[in-house]
């Protein structure tokens, strides 16, 4: 993860677009997007998001760069790639989305009692399938609680966001996303 700002600084770069350009852009200061470009401040995904539209890519080509398109099998050891997360969640981009790919995969681990944070939007759809453990999925301020075993399907345009409902207990669910939200 400490690739990330010098990716977003060469990225911006690339487009011939200064600091100045891109903070302003974003709407926040060019000291805070220069901690970010230099490591020295973590990043959100919704924040990285919103950088890499500015930028005219996004997450899944921002992180699949090194991918090729015509690859079957990806190796967990090798070829997952962490994004960048709410503080108590790990998420896993499973299979690399690049060129005309359709979806996203991932998944997910969120710590007892945490959160990937804050209910947010996208375009698109999503599916879920809880591996293991209890959670709580919120969608457009609708609360709804699952199990291992459970599945969940929404249009990703309502505010969503899914909690860890154990205090004891890690929540494992993998979520597939059309078109790509990562």
């Amino acid at each position: 993860m400490e690739e990330i700002g010098k990716r977003i600084r060469e990225l911006r770069k690339s487009q011939g677009i200064t600091l100045e350009e891109l903070a302003q852009k974003l709407g926040m200061t060019q000291p805070h997007l220069s901690l970010i470009e230099n490591n020295k401040r973590g990043v959100s995904i919704p924040v990285l998001r919103r950088i890499l539209y500015a930028l005219n890519t996004n997450l899944a080509a921002f992180f699949s760069a090194n991918f090729h398109n015509n690859k079957v099998v990806y190796r967990k050891s090798k070829d997952s790639i962490v994004l960048p997360s709410h503080k108590s969640a790990k998420i896993k981009l499973l299979v690399p989305v690049e060129g005309a790919r359709l979806l996203s995969c991932t998944e997910s681990i969120i710590a007892p009692g945490g959160s990937l944070g804050e209910p947010s939007s996208h375009r698109g759809e999503e599916f879920g399938y809880i591996l293991e453990g209890k959670c709580r999925l919120i969608v457009d301020g609708k609360e709804y609680d699952l199990k291992k075993g459970d599945s969940f399907y929404y249009d990703a345009h309502l505010p969503h966001t899914i909690r860890n409902a154990s205090k004891k207990h890690r929540l494992r669910f993998l979520v597939v996303a059309t078109p790509p939200s990562f």
